[in-house]
């Protein structure tokens, strides 16, 4: 028997152990039956690895806005492998997938990563979010979207 108490986005309970956000788990699975107070165990046992979600964006901000152009900046997770940016450019429209990036491939400035949306158009405002993940190579866990940031190009 097995349980599983979500206490937070940071943490997580599998039986008595602790997991850590944003880290990759290998669990190995075997079948057991208790006959007359004893424990048989299955000579079968299946190996699998888990990713758990990492910890949530903080301190996201825009800088640099232009007419045509903006940067989306926020802290690095540490247990994220990448971010995926997200934007709309109304109020009531469909949220866009603007890139999925890992962390090699990021710019930094200041400590924080950012992003530079282009091409954008003059006097428009713009709703923009990201969220963290984590892989292992197979598996990709996302956590939490981060608050949007509104704002609007210039003329």
């Amino acid at each position: 028997t097995c349980s599983s108490k979500t206490t937070s986005y940071k943490t997580k309970k599998f039986g008595s152990t602790t997991v850590n956000a944003g880290k990759a788990y290998y669990i190995s699975v075997r079948a057991v039956r208790n006959y007359n107070y004893k424990n048989y165990y299955s000579s079968h046992i299946t190996n699998f690895s888990v990713v758990t979600k990492p910890s949530d964006i903080k301190n996201l901000y825009t800088s640099k806005v232009k007419s045509t152009s903006l940067r989306l900046n926020w802290s690095q997770v540490s247990s994220a492998s990448g971010y995926r940016i997200y934007y709309k450019s109304s109020k009531n429209g469909s949220w866009k997938v603007y890139k999925t990036i890992s962390n090699s491939k990021l710019k930094k400035s200041k400590g924080n990563y950012y992003i530079s949306f282009n091409n954008l158009n003059k006097n428009r405002t713009y709703y923009v979010r990201v969220r963290a993940y984590k892989s292992n190579g197979v598996i990709q866990q996302y956590g939490a979207i981060s608050n949007t940031k509104i704002v609007r190009t210039k003329k």
